[in-house]
């Protein structure tokens, strides 16, 4: 079986100098492994462990992914991810939500990520 990656892991991955251009690469991979692997989202959620390290950015990403894919699934929510927000609403790429292309992708995210900060497109949601 092959491994996934973990809330615990992703932290770490995204700053991975293989990844510097492709730093979202782990977080499309867990989305992918969620989707696909269901029957090892309660190992990919490490218990509720907290992710440790990363960015403020990287761990409001995180928290809005797994919010996202939690309530689509009805799978209970970590405590950890109600705390990681940012004040300064972003893209997932990090540009501003009030510059033009931030409004649309603000319009294009799921409601859960008003709550984190972070917006991204809802279809992401969906990775195969």
């Amino acid at each position: 079986m092959r491994s996934v990656l973990t809330v615990r892991d992703l932290p770490e991955a995204m700053c991975d100098p293989q990844f510097r251009h492709g730093r979202f690469r782990p977080v499309v991979q867990f989305i992918m492994d969620w989707n696909d692997q269901p029957q090892r989202r309660a190992e990919m959620l490490c218990g509720g462990a907290v992710p440790l390290g990363g960015t403020p950015g990287d761990l409001a990403l995180v928290a809005a992914v797994v919010h996202g894919l939690c309530e689509r699934d009805g799978i209970g929510l970590p405590e950890w991810v109600w705390s990681k927000r940012l004040d300064s609403p972003v893209t997932m790429s990090g540009r501003p939500a009030d510059s033009d292309w931030g409004r649309w992708v603000v319009s294009q995210a799921p409601p859960v990520c008003k709550v984190h900060g972070v917006f991204f497109e809802a279809d992401l949601l969906s990775a195969r």
